[in-house]
Order: structure tokens, then C-alpha cells, then sequence
């Protein structure tokens, strides 16, 4: 028999399912010293299989579900010494969705968003008292996952900016008019020692912040500032590049340290009036 870890197991039964192969695995697995490795429980009235993955030792490691049809995700826990330690989606052999780690008494340890194996949006880390400890912002670009700031928490949950690196984009509107102007405002959480803002940078971004169109590039020093922006009507983004430099320490090739921020908003442009 095939070996086979949990993910692998899962991509295995739905690749042999879409190709309509004759080979599926329904039968229980075993190592090679007798103990039971996976276990399939068909559900009644249902096209799930609950399957049930053990160590050399016969320990619980994982338990999921896999669906013949692929409508449905599938939720896989890992366990150690029969403790929960971690669960995560899984759609069509791709870790997509809720990950979340656990603590040995059942709290939260970590808890993150994955998108085709990727971390996106928020990776919160908490403290065994429950506490939230650190936030890290991810942002997929150019199909990379992107760490795009950090924010640090005391033992209070309070903000510590001092060891912070994080960015935002506040706009003075959600909603404008065709042809006005928007204001921005930069929310800065970062204290690098010599760390100066270096620049902004304004271009027609797509979403992987791949430049559209040259002519539209325009540079800042400022937190605010009012800009004109090429508008549509509806829903617009405004995405922006925020560099800081080290003035003063060095790399170990005598470049300047760096570091740059993706940011976005969305906003709406109400339409036109027209003169009946």
C-alpha cells in the first residue's frame, strides 16, 4: 500500500474520484507492523468519508472528512498524545481557510486565515492566558504571501508601539463625487530607531501593486496630503507604497535598511448627475 500522510491521502482520493480511476482507497491502512495508520468511516445518508489518522504508536493524529462530490471543505484536526493541537481547511487537496493551533488545555495558541497554502489577512498569536500576544498582517502579492506589518501587545492587550511596524491608510471619505479630491492620512505604528519616512509612492496599482500606467507614478515625503486620483464610478481602490529608511545603520552590503508597506483602501464614486 501507498504511503500516505493526511493531505496526500486526501488529494489522492479526489484526483482517483475526478479521473473516475478504479482505484480508491476504502479499505482500512496499516503499517508495516500490524497497527492501524488510517481508518475510513462512511457516514450514513452522506457523501462524506470520516477518516481517522494514527502514529506508529496507535495515538491519534488526525482525524478529517473527505467528499466524494468536492462540494464541501473538509476539516482536518491533528492531535498529539490524543490533544487537540491544530485544525485547518482543506478544498480540493489546497489548505484554504480557518488554521487554527491550539495549547494543550484547549486555548488558542495561534489562529490564521490560508488561502491555496498561503497566510492572508491577520495572523493573531495569543498567550496561554488568553491574552493576544502579536498580530501579523499578510498581503498575497505577485501569488507570494507578504508579511505587511506587525503589532505587539503587552501583557494588557495595550499596543506597543515602540516594537510595532505597521501601516494603515485613512481616508477622509468613503464615498466622493466624480472629479473630487481625496484626502489621506497615514496611521503609523513604527519606531524603529532612525527609521524616517522615506517616501510614498501613488501609481495605478492593480492588486498585486503591479504598475498600470507610468505617467500616473507621483511621489511624497507626508503623512497627508491631498491627491487627485483617476476615479470611476462605483467601487475604486487606493493603493499606495510607503518606504522607511535607516539613515544612519547599514546591511552587510552598505545598503540603506529598508522597509516598505502595502497599503489599500476602497472607496465609492457616487455617478454624475445627467440633465434630463
Amino acid at each position: 500500500m501507498k504511503k500516505f500522510t493526511f493531505i496526500t491521502l486526501f488529494c489522492f482520493v479526489l484526483i482517483s474520484c475526478s479521473n473516475k480511476k478504479n482505484e480508491t482507497i476504502e479499505n482500512d491502512v496499516y503499517y508495516e507492523n500490524g497497527i492501524l495508520n488510517f481508518k475510513f468511516v462512511k457516514l450514513d445518508n452522506s457523501n462524506l468519508t470520516k477518516v481517522f489518522e494514527y502514529d506508529s504508536n496507535g495515538q491519534i493524529k488526525a482525524i478529517g472528512y473527505i467528499n466524494k462530490n468536492q462540494k464541501r471543505d473538509s476539516i482536518i484536526s491533528y492531535y498529539v498524545n490524543n490533544k487537540l493541537i491544530q485544525t485547518l481547511t482543506v478544498k480540493n487537496g489546497v489548505t484554504t481557510g480557518p488554521a487554527i493551533w491550539y495549547y494543550p488545555d484547549g486555548k488558542i495558541k495561534e489562529q490564521v486565515c490560508l488561502k491555496n497554502n498561503m497566510r492572508v489577512g491577520v495572523h493573531k498569536y495569543f498567550r496561554k492566558d488568553g491574552y493576544l500576544k502579536q498580530e501579523n498582517f499578510y498581503k498575497i502579492i505577485n501569488n507570494q504571501s507578504v508579511l505587511n506589518g506587525i503589532i505587539r501587545y503587552d501583557n494588557n492587550e495595550k499596543i506597543i508601539k515602540d516594537s510595532s511596524e505597521y501601516v494603515d491608510l485613512i481616508l477622509n471619505k468613503d464615498t466622493i463625487n466624480l472629479n473630487e479630491e481625496l484626502k489621506y492620512e497615514l496611521f503609523v505604528l513604527f519606531k524603529k530607531k532612525n527609521g524616517i519616512l522615506s517616501r510614498v509612492i501613488l501609481g495605478d496599482f492593480d492588486i498585486d501593486y503591479n504598475l498600470k500606467d507610468s505617467s500616473s507614478l507621483e511621489y511624497f515625503s507626508i503623512y497627508k496630503k491631498n491627491i487627485k486620483t483617476t476615479h470611476e464610478e462605483g467601487e475604486n481602490y487606493l493603493r499606495l507604497i510607503v518606504e522607511f529608511k535607516d539613515t544612519i545603520n547599514f546591511s552587510e552590503s552598505n545598503k540603506i535598511l529598508k522597509w516598505i508597506f502595502f497599503v489599500e483602501k476602497k472607496y465609492y464614486v457616487t455617478p454624475a448627475r445627467r440633465n434630463l
